[in-house]
């Protein structure tokens, strides 16, 4: 069993990651680099328990984000992956509270408080290749590896799903067929 180990009840965490199981989650295995350093769930329509209403609240958040695009011209959400790594959620909390110290009121000359500014918001990103999927859930965004920048070498992330979507590779999804990006 892979241990997260990692506070995602917490209510600064989005809604979708306070459900998520914090021990007992499977370890990701690749067929060449064998076992790696995160887990995988896998959500689908199928889904059932936790993963039924993960699914839901990742299916509603997937439609929400395409905004004006008429809904038959919309991508379907088929299957998806939730990925727990454990360093990369404590360095992500860490770096967090490290935020909301430099907000706190002693920064300030007002003497007030910016704590209250500070939001995790979800986003979508969108990698042209599918390869660079593992590294990316092993190791984070490492913007020495961007290849398509817009605006300077670096890792760009979308609130709306049908943006990201453009820098999508396909990817086989199992049991699913293919599924273009």
């Amino acid at each position: 069993a892979y241990q997260v180990g990692v506070a995602s009840d917490e209510a600064w965490w989005p809604a979708v990651m306070r459900s998520w199981r914090s021990e007992g989650a499977c370890r990701a295995m690749h067929p060449e680099k064998g076992r790696l350093g995160f887990a995988l769930q896998r959500l689908s329509p199928f889904s059932a328990g936790a993963a039924a209403q993960e699914w839901e609240h990742l299916k509603a958040l997937w439609d929400k984000s395409w905004g004006r695009r008429p809904k038959d011209t919309r991508p379907a959400l088929v299957g998806a992956y939730r990925i727990q790594n454990k360093g990369l959620l404590t360095g992500f909390a860490a770096a967090r509270q490290a935020m909301l110290a430099k907000l706190s009121p002693d920064n300030f000359a007002d003497g007030c408080g910016r704590e209250g500014e500070l939001s995790v918001e979800l986003l979508w990103h969108g990698t042209k290749q599918a390869g660079a999927l593992v590294d990316i859930c092993g190791e984070g965004f490492d913007r020495a590896c961007a290849a398509t920048c817009a605006y300077g070498k670096g890792c760009y992330f979308a609130a709306n799903a049908d943006f990201a979507d453009q820098y999508a590779c396909a990817v086989h999804v199992p049991g699913e067929g293919d599924v273009d990006g």
